[in-house]
């Protein structure tokens, strides 16, 4: 963790508001994105990243410093939504029935060489979103974010060798439905 975030997190500890305000503006765009991976209820999403900052708020004092701000962030915002996604559905579902939406970068037709290419492109997306939901997430924290297994981990509450699993069960699928081509565009 950098000094900056030890720093502003000790101040958070201490009941600074400016620290709380410095650390939401600069995890609010981030976690509104992983958000959308979940769901597209925008105030659903907002919700949970204000209760979020409130149980932050609201056991201060009780915080220990975590590794790194962002990704308990994102590990908490995981957690409430996968909570709320439960509640709304008034279902028992576990995590890995909870969708999880990944689409690699938009490409225009026009900036690929061929549109083959672009085909490629198409059958490499549609491949990664047949994926189970959590293999989707692994794959998106890892190649995507580019996270390190550790941090994937800490995000998702596995353990490093469920996350390389996960990793490697994905690769697997995505290597037998594509050409060795499309699977090295990934």
């Amino acid at each position: 963790m950098q000094a900056k975030e030890i720093l502003l997190w000790k101040r958070l500890s201490c009941a600074d508001e400016e620290a709380f305000s410095i650390i939401y503006k600069e995890q609010i765009k981030n976690l509104l994105q992983y958000g959308l991976k979940f769901t597209q209820n925008m105030p659903l999403i907002e919700d949970c990243i204000q209760d979020v900052f409130s149980n932050v708020l609201d056991s201060k004092r009780q915080l220990s410093l975590p590794q790194n701000v962002g990704y308990y962030l994102m590990g908490a915002l995981r957690n409430r939504l996968i909570r709320q996604l439960r509640t709304e559905k008034k279902l028992e579902i576990t995590s890995d029935e909870v969708q999880f939406e990944f689409y690699l970068a938009r490409i225009d037709k026009t900036s690929l060489k061929e549109k083959e290419e672009y085909f490629e492109y198409e059958k490499l997306n549609q491949s990664i979103n047949d994926l189970p939901p959590r293999q989707k997430e692994v794959i998106y924290l890892r190649f995507s974010r580019e996270y390190s297994y550790e941090v994937i981990a800490e995000i998702m509450d596995i353990r490093i060798d469920a996350c390389r699993n996960l990793v490697y069960r994905a690769l697997t699928t995505l290597r037998k439905e594509l050409s060795r081509e499309q699977f090295c565009c990934f």
